[in-house]
């Protein structure tokens, strides 16, 4: 074996000298130093180091991803470029184009792999390249359509251009020639329209990967009868519809066959199956496959990997599935499966991992498992959400499982003490009838990451040595009966605390252990704490999410909360605080800004579900960042709302109603442009709603009753929809179309009182009339004294 290795390694030395020591043809360098100038530079960071070495000053030959023929001409020493590999280029360029190293016809290799390539594949270029038999365009940004004139590359065994753009339907003529072809892969693109039948014509292909594109219409029954050699089949992620066809058994020397993630119906086929004796790989998840189990997957005994989950298969788990002894993953979650798990399941000696949750088995945990214990390789156990009942058995802990997941079923009595004393990385035992104490040992568990115990009947106190669980990340104890203290001093930096629906009864007041620094949510909502909100949660850097709802606590809102710069749901409601609301709290940083798509679970595995309280109901909303949430209702709050609360653009709801708020209600909230939910209800506010109200686009629901509001309702935008009598119920000032109370007349723009107006009006006649009179006279009395008239004059009579 020595000597194999000592002849492999001067050979590869004697390749490499030969190599260099050549020169490539000039034309080839030039296109080659043609690729390098089109990189375009999107960073700072330096040019890749394999392009470091290509300059004209050096020998083309001896650049890295460059290999020359090793065939010397006599008439010339220049060598024609025979390969290119060509790797991870993208990190901080891009390409232009192909089109540059297409011009090197000698090519029988190209690889350019995460090259940051862009544009359509020059067509023209393969017409060139008729010696090619080696093509990875894999991983970069090629767009428009496959050309046919891949066809021309006669000699082409292996073809890559997953993970692209590209688009169009799979040109069937432009594979005919192709008869050389071994390994085809277009996945990872945006494929449309159906197989092509003619697929069936590249009868040396070995494996053909057409997953993750938006392929429709049936699996091609007589293409694939052409396929003889073929191992790998990967058709997942894809839109194909129809059943899977029974001919797929002809395919003898199939190892792979995954189909999953389709619109495929029907059972799954037993005559089929059969037929794949060498069969290692079988994954037919989330599809619309029915009926039950066929018994010759059974039969199948080199299967490794065993893929059925989310589908609609019903009946019993076979006791031949003990006969699939080389299993590594058995995924049958999310079915219809009834019955007992069967004890032959304890012969699968290679498991690594089993999932049979989301189904309706029922009994106990079998205790065949235990048969496993010696093997040292079953690591993932998922029975969630069955009906499984009896206990926990204590010989899980004789097993090498880091994930075990027992939710949501009917298992009762006590945690076995020996769960604790081994390498678990995740248990989740939710939702069940569990009950007594935490065990005393379970801070022995030093590789525990996830503890999520909630929705059961535990009772008692933390055990101290919970702080002991130093790798601890979630901590999920809602829904129990624990009381005491809460909040221990952990070795660990978690980042959920769920204590919720307990018994808990105070917040300690000085900071319990800085590794709190890192709480991304800490949920203590429904439990008996009473006292004060200690200072020191504004030192929680990492805080997205403070719940303390439905507790007794009292004092002020602390305004130090507004420095929580991560913060984006903060519910105090329903306790005994007082005082008024800190108008700091305005100045929440991720409250002042929009957010769009941001969702962020805090683990793969577990996911918050935050609860909106409105009117009486719950509004269940998932672990989103979008969804920003102000909500201080149900307290003891007096004074005005601050104004800066319309600085809180982000906000999606904000409730302070049932408090004893004052004063009006401020415009500024008008500027709260995407918030859905506003509660001002059960209050003392006075004064008209603003009309900057108009501008609350978003807004489904508005709740403003039992206040001492006056004037119309503001009309226009979402308010005009707004038109729930009950919102504004019980303000007797309120007028508008949305509680059908007319409002009265809008009155004329004048100044003056009807009364003034009623004296003006008389006073103004009455001089109009007087002067008349005064005049009359006046004009008489000067005739009179001129001699124009006279009013003792008589006229003489005539004789």
């Amino acid at each position: 074996m020595a000597k194999v290795y000592w002849c492999f390694f001067f050979l590869s030395l004697f390749f490499l000298f030969i190599n260099s020591s050549l020169s490539c043809l000039p034309e080839h360098e030039k296109a080659l130093l043609r690729f390098k100038s089109s990189l375009i530079k999107k960073t700072t960071i330096s040019l890749p180091s394999m392009l470091q070495t290509w300059s004209s000053s050096t020998n083309c030959c001896g650049w890295e991803g460059v290999t020359c023929s090793v065939h010397r001409s006599s008439s010339n020493s220049s060598q024609p470029v025979i390969e290119l590999r060509l790797f991870a280029l993208a990190n901080g360029y891009s390409m232009v184009n192909l089109s540059p190293l297409f011009e090197i016809k000698t090519l029988t290799r190209l690889d350019a792999t995460d090259c940051g390539l862009q544009g359509e594949i020059p067509a023209k270029g393969l017409l060139g390249l008729s010696q090619l038999e080696h093509l990875n365009l894999s991983m970069n940004d090629l767009n428009g359509s496959i050309p046919p004139e891949i066809g021309k590359l006669s000699n082409l065994q292996f073809l890559s251009l997953a993970s692209n753009q590209l688009t169009g339907d799979i040109p069937a003529k432009g594979f005919l020639n192709l008869s050389q072809l071994e390994h085809l892969d277009l996945s990872m693109n945006n494929l449309n329209g159906s197989i092509p039948p003619k697929i069936g014509k590249l009868s040396n292909l070995q494996s053909l990967s057409l997953d993750y594109n938006q392929l429709t219409g049936e699996i091609p029954t007589k293409g694939l009868l052409g396929l003889s050699q073929l191992k790998e089949l990967y058709l997942s992620k894809n839109q194909l519809n129809g059943s899977i066809p029974h001919e797929i058994g002809k395919l003898s020397n199939l190892k792979l066959l995954s189909l999953a993630s389709n619109q495929l119906t029907g059972g799954i086929p037993a005559k089929g199956l059969s037929g794949l004796t060498q069969l290692e790989h079988l994954e037919l998840t989330n599809n619309y496959l029915n009926g039950s189990i066929p018994s010759q997957i059974y039969n199948l005994t080199k299967l490794k990997y065993l893929y059925l989950s989310k589908n609609s298969l019903s009946g019993t788990l076979s006791r031949e599935i003990g006969n699939l002894t080389k299993l590594k993953f058995l995924t049958l979650d999310d079915n219809n499966l009834r019955g007992l798990i069967p004890s032959e399941i304890g012969k699968l000696s290679n498991l690594q991992a089993l999932s049979l949750a989301y189904n309706g088995l029922t009994g106990e945990i079998p205790s065949s498992l235990q048969w496993l214990s010696g093997q040292k390789e079953l690591d993932f156990l998922d029975l969630r959400d069955n009906k499984l009942s009896g206990s926990i058995p204590p010989w899980l802990a004789d097993l090498s499982i880091q994930v075990l997941l027992l939710c949501g079923n009917m298992l009762t009595g006590v945690l076995p003490p020996s769960l604790f004393a081994q390498t678990l990385s995740i248990i989740d035992l939710s939702r069940n009838e569990l009950e007594g104490e935490l065990p005393k040992n379970i801070g022995n568990a030093s590789s525990l990451n996830a503890l999520i115990l909630s929705n059961n009947n535990f009772n008692g106190s933390l055990p101290e040595s919970v702080s002991n669980l130093s790798s601890l990340l979630v901590l999920d104890l809602s829904n129990n009966f624990f009381s005491g203290d809460i909040l221990p001093a952990f070795k660990a930096a978690p980042s959920i605390l769920s204590l919720s629906d307990n018994h808990f009864s105070s917040i300690p007041m000085s900071m319990p252990n800085a590794s709190l620094h890192h709480l991304t949510v800490l949920e203590l909502r429904d439990n008996d704490i009473t006292g004060e909100l200690p200072l020191y949660l504004a030192e929680f850097t990492s805080l997205e999410i403070l719940n303390l709802r439905g507790n007794s606590i009292g004092g002020l809102i602390p305004a130090s909360l507004s420095t929580l710069q991560n913060l984006f749901y903060l519910d105090l409601s329903s306790n005994q605080l007082t005082g008024e609301i800190p108008s700091e709290l305005g100045n929440l940083p991720y409250f002042m800004q929009v957010h769009q798509n941001n969702f962020s679970p805090l683990l793969e595995y577990y996911f918050v579900n935050m609860t909106v309280e409105w009117k009486g109901n719950k509004k269940h909303v998932k672990y989103t960042k979008i969804f920003v949430v102000l909500d201080l209702s149900n307290n003891q709050l007096s004074g005005q709302i601050p104004s800066t609360l319309g600085n809180l653009t982000g906000l999606k709801s904000l409730n302070l109603s049932f408090n004893g708020l004052t004063g009006k209600i401020p415009t500024s909230l008008g500027e709260l442009k995407h918030m859905e939910i506003l509660s001002l209800a059960h209050n003392m506010l006075s004064g008209e709603i603003p009309q900057s109200f108009v501008k609350l686009g978003e807004l489904t629901t508005l709740e403003l009753s039992n206040n001492n509001l006056v004037g119309r309702i503001p009309m226009g935008g979402q308010m005009s929809s707004m038109a729930n009598p009950d919102s504004y119920a019980n303000n007797s000032g309120l007028c508008g179309i949305q509680i059908q109370v007319e409002c009265e007349p809008a009155e004329a723009p004048l100044c003056l009182d009807d009364d003034e107006e009623e004296d003006e009006t008389w006073f103004s006649w009455e001089a109009i009339l007087l002067g008349y009179v005064v005049g009359f006279w006046i004009a008489i009395g000067s005739a009179y004294f001129v001699g124009i008239f006279d009013p003792f004059f008589r006229p003489k009579r005539s004789s």
